[in-house]
């Protein structure tokens, strides 16, 4: 029982770790596409 309630504590951060590095990778891919429009101008 304790070992399957740190398996499950695990897999909820690995959860939360995908959805925060998923989205700071849209926000940088944003930031990014500014950037690269900003230069051609």
């Amino acid at each position: 029982r304790y070992i399957l309630d740190i398996f499950y504590d695990a897999i909820l951060l690995l959860i939360i770790l995908c959805f925060l590095l998923i989205y700071f990778q849209r926000s940088l891919f944003k930031l990014f596409v500014i950037k690269a429009e900003s230069l051609r101008t």
